[in-house]
């Protein structure tokens, strides 16, 4: 049987339009959640001063934190949210 480039690349956009599906329907609503949820661990934290922001399933926190106990405190709240991998805590400081 001879090898025929030709129909490859005829049926290549089929076989990628599983990819291209998934690609479309993209991270945005689950990050939208997590934002969510982490916004609301915040809030029962009672950290107004904390910022969260979303990229993927990985968190940045940032604020300025009254004392020490209050930065560990939203640090614990944001850890017990489920579906984070990863917390990164850049510019968030504590008043000593």
């Amino acid at each position: 049987m001879p090898f025929k480039p030709q129909k490859w690349l005829l049926y290549s956009p089929v076989a990628m339009l599983p990819f291209l599906a998934a690609m479309s329907l993209g991270t945005g609503p689950a990050q939208e959640k997590l934002l969510a949820r982490a916004t609301l661990a915040l809030e029962s934290a009672a950290a107004p001063w904390a910022h969260v922001a979303v990229n993927g399933r990985d968190l940045t926190l940032t604020g300025l934190a009254p004392t020490v106990a209050d930065r560990d405190r939203a640090l614990a709240a944001i850890a017990g949210v489920p579906g984070i991998r990863r917390i990164e805590a850049a510019g968030l400081s504590a008043q000593e």
